[in-house]
């Protein structure tokens, strides 16, 4: 049990769009029962016309607290809603597409050998939280669900969503959205955990020649704070495709070069260690549009 002062295992989820957040969370205990129960937290619709929303979904209901059992050796699948408002209209009806992203926030007492991913429903991408941090993705259409089918409808129950506060709950409605996520938590072996690197290495990017999208991949012999840029063959900055702190172990990023001229490119991988030593790697890739 949590009387015996081990740090009770526990992490959040933000969600960020349009300059506001949404937040879920997650912790174990041993005396946690799985499914709905009196220690999780129910999900109650924000007031406003503008908001974000972000819950897990447990036996039909939208959770903002899950408390889930804790025992060895298991994996446990979670579904996430994500989505929000603007002014009364959801987010996926606006024209222009909306970018949003998910934070990881691990509290402590996670342990090192479980393994936290969050697979997107609507583009198939699986991101493993422990080692990304963040998942970004673009809110559309997709997250809106009919009776029946996955198509968007003027009578789309996510309109409904709005008018809750008039109802007699306000406790969101789970059964009106899709589930855009799943979260899966696993207990793995020993054995099977990730083999760390033993030195830096900045893999030539697949596919290339490229258009438009490419994805780089690269391994950290130790965690820091990880600067991904593409320079001109005259080495001027072009573009910075990520900066932020990732874990030691294999990485993949995705790339999109749409805005970008046709020509050949440097890409440099700068990794700033937590234990303050630099390193730096570069290699050239072709966009041909």
């Amino acid at each position: 049990s949590s009387s015996d002062n081990v740090t009770q295992p526990a992490f959040t989820l933000t969600l960020s769009a349009f300059g506001m957040e949404a937040h879920t969370g997650f912790r174990f205990d041993e005396s946690y029962e799985d499914g709905f129960s009196g220690m999780d937290a129910r999900y109650f619709s924000p007031l406003g016309s503008s908001f974000l929303y972000l819950f897990s979904r447990v036996d039909g209901q939208a959770v903002m607290l899950n408390s889930l059992d804790r025992a060895d050796g298991w994996t446990t699948q979670i579904p996430v809603v994500a989505g929000g408002y603007l002014e009364g209209q959801p987010l996926e009806s606006t024209e222009e597409v909306v970018e949003a992203e998910i934070r990881f926030n691990p509290l402590e007492g996670l342990p090192e050998t479980w393994r936290v991913s969050l697979r997107d429903e609507v583009t198939g991408m699986e991101y493993d939280l422990r080692e990304d941090g963040v998942v970004r993705f673009d809110v559309d259409g997709a997250e809106v669900v009919s009776a029946s089918t996955r198509t968007k409808t003027e009578n789309s129950p996510m309109r409904s969503t709005i008018s809750m506060h008039s109802t007699n709950s306000p406790v969101m409605q789970a059964d009106l959205f899709s589930d855009r996520f799943t979260l899966t938590i696993e207990q793995l072996e020993d054995e099977d955990q990730p083999v760390t690197p033993e030195s830096i290495v900045l893999y030539q990017n697949f596919p290339n020649p490229f258009n438009p999208s490419t994805v780089f991949s690269f391994d950290l012999d130790t965690g820091g704070v990880v600067d991904l840029t593409i320079y001109s063959v005259d080495g001027r900055e072009v573009l910075e495709v990520m900066s932020e702190r990732r874990s030691a172990g294999y990485h993949e990023v995705q790339f999109d070069g749409k805005d970008l001229a046709s020509g050949l490119y440097f890409y440099r991988l700068k990794l700033t260690s937590d234990n303050g030593s630099n390193a730096v790697q570069v290699r050239k890739m072709t966009l041909l549009k």
